[in-house]
């Protein structure tokens, strides 16, 4: 089944946004909410948004944000800052915050690459935040 935009938006800030910020209690609650919409069928929105900026299924390539981004110097700082404040983050959510809040893509390799060059590492991220 096709979904309207109204819909794959509506599957977008459920997910990205309410979910976020803490206005849910569990996942499921999100999921429920968008009841007939399919898992998989969220998570294929949810991936189309993260790479273009846009929900759209057709058209001529991309609608927005950039692909293969490079990590710059400023968002290896915006990195950082976000390891230090949340260190229980994973990178594929350090990955969609960085399209929600810059509009750039950063493939989950890419940032992993910039957490080396920083010095820092998933355990010793974790193993800092519990002691």
């Amino acid at each position: 089944m096709v979904w309207s935009s109204d819909v794959r938006w509506l599957v977008v800030y459920k997910r990205l946004f309410k979910f976020k910020d803490g206005h849910c209690d569990h996942h499921s609650d999100v999921t429920d909410a968008l009841e007939g919409i399919g898992k998989s069928t969220q998570n294929a929105i949810i991936s189309r948004f993260l790479a273009t900026g846009g929900v759209d299924t057709h058209g001529n390539g991309r609608q927005g944000g950039t692909h293969g981004t490079v990590m710059t110097a400023e968002l290896e700082v915006h990195l950082f800052q976000k390891v230090l404040d949340d260190p229980k983050a994973t990178l594929h959510s350090h990955s969609m915050s960085f399209m929600l809040e810059h509009g750039v893509s950063i493939h989950i390799s890419t940032l992993c690459r910039a957490m080396r060059r920083l010095g820092l590492s998933h355990q010793q991220v974790l193993r800092t935040a519990a002691g």
